[in-house]
């Protein structure tokens, strides 16, 4: 059964992780997502380049190059994730499903910046809509959603 298999067994399954040892992970995971608002709102995107789409319309060899610079604050870089979120769109509305690809961190700086990257190859050229989102991320969570906060650039 889809729903079995889908929702309730990985919900069974990390639900009886979060609970092992005594409730480590439980508490860990707690006081994580407890202090994760502070700590979060000391991060700014400071800079964010793209190469590649011009007016909403991607470039004829289809490559888009990314570069953010982030703020770290209070986070580390391990706490951090950087996505490219493209959606194909025929200028009224989106026709197809969003493509989230990773960034990936390159630079590290003394004084907090860090630098993620990307060349992404579009299978198909045309009109999209894209965004940059920055969040917290923390391996016990179930899904990257899960911390409650996020920004969009």
């Amino acid at each position: 059964d889809e729903y079995f298999a889908k929702l309730f067994c990985p919900a069974t399954n990390y639900s009886n992780k979060l609970l092992q040892d005594k409730a480590k992970n439980l508490r860990e995971l707690v006081n994580w997502k407890q202090n994760i608002l502070a700590r979060f709102s000391t991060v700014k995107i400071k800079t964010i380049l793209v190469d590649g789409i011009k007016e909403g319309k991607i470039k004829k060899d289809g490559i888009i190059k990314v570069k953010v610079l982030l703020f770290s604050g209070k986070l580390t870089r391990d706490e951090l994730k950087a996505e490219l979120i493209l959606v194909q769109s025929d200028g009224k509305r989106f026709i197809a499903e969003p493509i989230i690809t990773p960034l990936k961190p390159s630079d590290t700086r003394e004084s907090g910046i860090l630098t993620y990257t990307l060349e992404y190859q579009v299978v198909d050229t045309g009109f999209y809509s894209y965004g940059i989102r920055v969040y917290p991320q923390n391996p016990l969570l179930l899904h990257p959603a899960n911390a409650g906060v996020v920004y969009w650039g």
